[in-house]
């Protein structure tokens, strides 16, 4: 159970077996690894983190001792980190405070701005008497592939031909929905989100069908067929949910400018010279000398934001800083190193950077990260994958190196197999499948598979691709019944070339040599401590385990 638990999810279970060792709770100790003790409530909040295909195959205290061993094999790691000294580098330490100034934030920020936020009945009400929720329009969609089918629907419609023949008569295309292109009735928030533009919404009167519009691989047109009032309740939750997204923008942007305003917020020409000197267009982020780097961008009484706090934190977002003009480099700086600034000191004027639970997040994350690293030093770094293996492996591999098989079959599928040997007689004497598809029970008759489709259609695939095209089988036991078919047309299951494939067979080796080495360092690990975990075997029973 240990090798797929630590091997592909080991940095959850990290955070989860420590979020629990640290809260001394008063249960039982069930195991104890030097002088941490590994209480019940661990065991058993691991257990509920652990989707059905993780959990132990074994039962009762067999189990029970599976996912003991991989909280004790967690700590183990984080002891043989220690030991290296893996947390006493700079990139350690580095990473770590950057996560944990990370997690204040967002935490203070979340529930300073949400204790903020008050949504009432009244604001709800008038919001939806303003236009965008209480009327409901009944709505159809027809696209088209081109401009004069849509332009003669159109006229068709002016003289009242009903939709519904014409969508039968001329829908092509996927986005058109069933029952004749009907949407139902919409106001006019949902019907943006369906993809209609307000002012078409806003102009539609029942009887009346909208101009031409240019879509994605043809024409639509929308017709709308009757309105109506809408009801409060209905609206009620999305109109909270969008009021409430609106309200915390504001409330952020309210709580940012008034913290600037104590610590009296202030931008240093220095650090503005130093940006605005940087080529935007000489790439995304401009290189600093480290005199350029901790020169002041903005200041506030207490701290600073260096030219380089304003550059990293656009690398980490990934986004691209403004460069080369003072107005847009502060504009910008309010949208990522501002906000962060603001709110991590107003969370320490709060005392969060000392509270009990952030100091318990702090000690978790630290452990994820002792263990990536102890990952990285002693396995990822050392993994060598040599070109002879990538080519031994797609040899001895080759047929997950081929292009999806695709068939196209006509079939039909009864639930009796006598039924089945009578419609294979009447097949054998002249009808065809389309003749007899309305007897099928998936009564479609012609199907599209594919090679990677074994879950969906089981027996079925494995027949069709073994048939030779135009052979009629069957009747055969399949998933659903009893199943006669033929393939028409089969294509794909070509080989991909070594080229190709390369970097993907490097990967896929990497994967498996560093998995194995993983597994070694714990059982190494697991011998190196074996005098210092002690297991309380008496306790076991008591760990609850989940239901089958």
């Amino acid at each position: 159970m240990w090798r797929k638990v630590i091997a592909s999810r080991y940095l959850g279970l990290v955070v989860l077996g420590c979020a629990a060792q640290e809260q001394a709770p008063v249960e039982l100790v069930v195991a104890q690894v030097g002088d941490e003790p590994i209480y019940k409530e661990d065991v058993e909040r691991l257990i509920a983190s652990l989707g059905p295909g993780l959990r132990s195959k074994e039962s009762g205290d067999a189990a029970r001792r599976d996912y003991l061993q991989s909280l004790i094999d967690q700590k183990l790691l984080v002891r043989a980190a220690r030991a290296r000294g893996l947390d006493q580098t700079e990139a350690f330490n580095e990473q770590l405070a950057a996560k944990f100034r990370e997690k204040v934030i967002n935490t203070y920020q979340a529930k300073t701005v949400h204790a903020r936020i008050e949504i009432t009945t009244e604001e709800m009400r008038q919001r939806f008497d303003q236009g965008q929720y209480q009327r409901e329009k009944s709505l159809s969609r027809l696209v088209v592939h081109s401009l004069e089918e849509a332009r003669e629907i159109r006229r068709q419609i002016a003289q009242g031909v009903a939709l519904d023949s014409l969508a039968k008569a001329y829908a092509r295309d996927g986005r058109v929905p069933p029952r004749g292109g009907q949407l139902g009735y919409l106001n006019r928030v949902r019907a943006v989100q369906a993809g209609i533009a307000p002012q078409v919404f806003v102009a539609l009167s029942p009887g009346a069908v909208s101009e031409v519009v240019p879509v994605d691989g043809g024409f639509e047109l929308i017709y709308c067929a009757d309105e109506r009032e809408a009801e409060f309740a209905k609206y009620r939750e999305e109109l909270y949910k969008s009021m409430w997204k609106e309200e915390f923008v504001a409330q952020h942007r309210a709580l940012l400018e008034e913290q600037a305003a104590a610590l009296a917020l202030r931008p240093v020409s220095a650090g503005l010279a130093v940006l605005v000197a940087k080529d935007a267009k000489a790439g995304i982020y401009p290189h600093l000398s480290a005199e350029e780097a901790s020169t002041p961008l903005f200041a506030y009484n207490g701290g600073q934001i260096t030219v380089g706090d304003y550059i990293d934190s656009f690398g980490r977002a990934e986004e691209q800083p403004a460069l080369g003009d003072s107005i847009l480099v502060i504009r910008a700086a309010w949208k990522l190193p501002i906000p962060k600034a603001m709110v991590w000191e107003a969370a320490k004027s709060a005392g969060y950077l000392d509270t009990d639970k952030m100091r318990l997040w702090k000690r978790r994350k630290a452990e994820q990260l002792l263990i990536m690293a102890l990952r990285r030093v002693e396995i990822s770094e050392r993994v060598v994958i040599e070109d002879e293996a990538i080519v031994r492996y797609y040899e001895d591999h080759r047929e997950k190196f081929r292009t999806p098989v695709e068939l196209y079959i006509e079939e039909i599928l009864v639930g009796d197999f006598d039924r089945a040997k009578e419609l294979r007689r009447r097949l054998d004497q002249g009808e065809t499948i389309a003749d007899l598809a309305h007897l099928s029970t998936r009564n479609r008759g012609e199907m599209h598979l594919h090679s990677y489709e074994k879950s969906l259609y089981g027996e079925l695939l494995r027949y069709a691709m073994e048939a030779e095209l135009g052979e009629l089988v069957g009747p055969v036991a399949v998933k659903g019944g009893y199943s006669i078919f033929r393939v028409n047309d089969r294509t794909g299951g070509l080989m991909r070339s070594f080229e190709r494939e390369h970097d993907r067979i490097r990967a896929i080796l990497r994967l498996v040599e560093t998995e194995q080495r993983f597994n070694q360092l714990v059982d190494q690990l697991r011998e190196e401590y074996a005098d210092q975990v002690h297991i309380f075997a008496e306790m076991l029973p008591q760990i609850e385990l989940p239901a089958d």
